[in-house]
């Protein structure tokens, strides 16, 4: 299985950023009222929407693979620890934070895994921890997964017989 970014909500978001972007144009540059006031109202939404769009075209051009679930094991891109193999997860669970959705591995040993991960994804971890969700959190937030059909198939890869 397979998880992929998914990117049509953000294409909307950068033209809206375009047409801001454009307003602050029209305020700043072309001066159809000469007001400063105006001018630097145009200049810092065209600075604002600058660096939104760039980050939006960041994400968008991002794309690709997210998550793979196959025979060597689970792989998340995002949590830049490489393939934990089925050996080391113990089980799965699923964890509701108000409206958002957590799928949960837990591993055998977890320091292991999260001394791996870059310190940026580490206080992330931390701050699941401090909010309830036990173990690795996988969120499939901005993805094309869902979470029942990803733990069962993670789920069927812990209770094979000949499972490495």
């Amino acid at each position: 299985m397979e998880i992929y970014r998914s990117r049509p909500n953000l294409f909307a978001r950068f033209l809206v950023i375009s047409g801001i972007f454009a307003l602050g144009y029209i305020l700043g540059v072309v001066r159809i009222v000469d007001l400063p006031q105006l001018r630097f109202a145009g200049w810092l939404l065209m600075a604002i929407c600058a660096v939104a769009g760039s980050t939006l075209l960041f994400h968008l051009l991002r794309g690709g693979l997210c998550i793979r679930v196959n025979d060597e094991g689970f792989h998340d891109t995002r949590w830049g620890i490489g393939v934990i193999p089925w050996t080391e997860v113990q089980s799965t669970g699923v964890h509701r934070f108000s409206n958002l959705e957590f799928l949960y591995l837990a591993l055998s040993d977890e320091e292991k895994w999260f001394q791996r991960m870059p310190f940026w994804r580490r206080a992330e971890v931390k701050l699941c921890r401090k909010m309830g969700v036990p173990h690795f959190a996988v969120s499939l937030a901005g993805t094309t997964g869902k979470i029942d059909p990803l733990r069962a198939e993670i789920d069927e890869y812990l209770t094979e017989p000949d499972s490495p």
